[in-house]
């Protein structure tokens, strides 16, 4: 072989090493800005389900206990009515929950199912507190009220543990 044909080889394998390391660093690129755009998107469904639950815990969890230690007789518990649809950006966003820690997973999840058996029950109890005056037995619907109370003097403070937890570690994300 002659030292020109040597000479357009090494050039060649040259520009081929440099076109391949192009390419190369053009898909890094391209990978890390994928990642960063996806690591932005789950801050942003951490940060909407934080409002949704922190939110949540204060207007109907917090409140709801306070409201129940406070009873005199269950027609007289200021209860209020959650939306029929009160966690959107849970619903939007479920199935993007399995992309956090299994940890945070794991909270998310129990927080919201917390919240909305919370959710159910307050339902439940303004239902039959409204009821009240057109009930067969104003002792039954006061027992079945006394039931509902019970039911959520047990469940709220588990509901607003979990919803502490998941909502400090989804502020961590944020």
């Amino acid at each position: 072989m002659t030292p020109e044909i040597w000479a357009i080889l090494v050039a060649g394998l040259i520009g081929a090493v440099g076109a391949l390391g192009g390419v190369m660093l053009q898909r890094w690129f391209e990978q890390r800005d994928r990642r960063e755009e996806e690591a932005r998107r789950l801050r942003e469904v951490a940060r909407a389900l934080l409002f949704e639950i922190a939110g949540f815990r204060r207007d109907y969890l917090v409140e709801t206990r306070t409201a129940l230690s406070n009873r005199s007789d269950p027609f007289s518990v200021p209860l209020k009515l959650p939306a029929s649809t009160p966690f959107p950006a849970y619903h939007a966003n479920v199935s993007r929950i399995g992309e956090f820690q299994d940890d945070e997973v794991e909270a998310i999840v129990t927080a919201f199912n917390m919240a909305a058996s919370v959710a159910s029950t307050i339902a439940e109890a303004v239902r039959r507190q409204s009821d009240m005056y057109g009930a067969v037995s104003l002792v039954q619907t006061q027992a079945a009220l006394d039931a509902i109370f019970r039911r959520l003097d047990h469940i709220l403070p588990k509901a607003i543990r979990w919803a502490e937890a998941a909502e400090s570690l989804l502020a961590k994300r944020t």
